[in-house]
């Protein structure tokens, strides 16, 4: 029961979005404890940088880490991918999909190129590289991992996320149908529904975050990326399939269990029933101050 269910010593964990924030932070964690590590982005300087960061944590003498370059939002580039592990001969254990962005702000004021980034970056970057690594996946069966990042954002969306929320959802939706479909390979896929953390695209997203999204999301503070990347590790071990990274998301996730994998089966059964009860009078208080702030700016005008 207490025993720990992921081993990263000597692993080969492939990283998306690898080259800052969660991916990074997790490429690091992992390198320290032993495994191999390749991250993946788009920008090569950037991979750059991180690979000799990466470098300096070594702890032992045959471990290596190394980088892609790539724009996983685009197919041919996952299957160059693919063809630079197949070339090297190298079999990944791990896949961590943590590529995502965050452009929070009122729908009718979001470019639609930032709705195209939001579909691509979120959601297309998980669905082709997992596509693509697939003859790597079912090549044998044996324990392997899979990581996909959601978000808390998943089991509640509201006011300013309509450009992250949607996506999240359907990498959580994702990540449901590939845990049957990779089952037979040993695969187990973990969904990541991570809370506010410290990060380069945090920063960015509080650029054009409206006051009423953070009055709807409340006292949130954002732990480091480390913090966060050791919280995701530490459940990996575990063995758990969702992870959550702060109280209120594991919360929200308990609120809307439905099939839902679960741990702390009674806890969360009653906090399912809690959600039941007083779940749409939150929704409601949140209306009300929808509500409160059109009247306002009505008056204005």
């Amino acid at each position: 029961m207490f025993s720990n269910k992921y081993n990263v010593d000597g692993r080969l964990v492939v990283i998306t979005g690898g080259s800052q924030g969660l991916g990074f932070a997790l490429a690091k964690n992992l390198y320290l404890k032993g495994a191999n590590v390749i991250i993946i982005s788009r920008t090569k300087t950037k991979l750059l940088n991180c690979v000799e960061e990466i470098k300096k944590l070594s702890q032992k003498e045959d471990q290596f880490v190394d980088y892609v370059a790539a724009d996983l939002s685009k197919y041919e580039d996952c299957e160059r991918v693919y063809e630079y592990l197949t070339l090297k001969k190298l079999l990944p254990d791990d896949l961590i999909c943590c590529a995502g962005i965050a452009y929070p702000q009122k729908f009718a004021k979001i470019p639609i190129s930032k709705i195209d980034e939001g579909i691509d970056i979120n959601y297309k970057t998980a669905v082709y590289f997992v596509h693509a690594m697939l003859p790597l996946i079912t090549e044998k069966v044996r324990e392997q991992h899979l990581v996909l990042c959601s978000s808390v954002i998943a089991s509640y969306a509201f006011y300013g996320y309509s450009q992250y929320a949607p996506m999240k959802a359907a990498v959580k939706a994702f990540g449901d149908c590939m845990r049957h479909e990779l089952l037979p390979y040993g695969v187990k896929v973990h969904t990541l529904f991570p809370g506010n953390f410290e990060s380069e695209g945090y920063a960015q997203e509080n650029l054009t975050k409206p006051a009423l999204t953070k009055e709807i999301e409340g006292a949130s503070p954002a732990i480091s990326a480390e913090k966060c990347a050791e919280i995701v590790v530490n459940s990996l071990q575990n063995g758990s399939l969702y992870i959550y990274t702060d109280f209120i998301g594991w919360v929200l996730g308990s609120f809307s269990l439905g099939l839902n994998p679960r741990e702390w089966w009674f806890a969360q059964i009653f906090l399912s029933f809690i959600g039941s009860l007083v779940g749409r009078l939150v929704d409601l208080y949140h209306e009300h101050l929808i509500r409160r702030q059109s009247q306002e700016e009505a008056k204005q005008k």
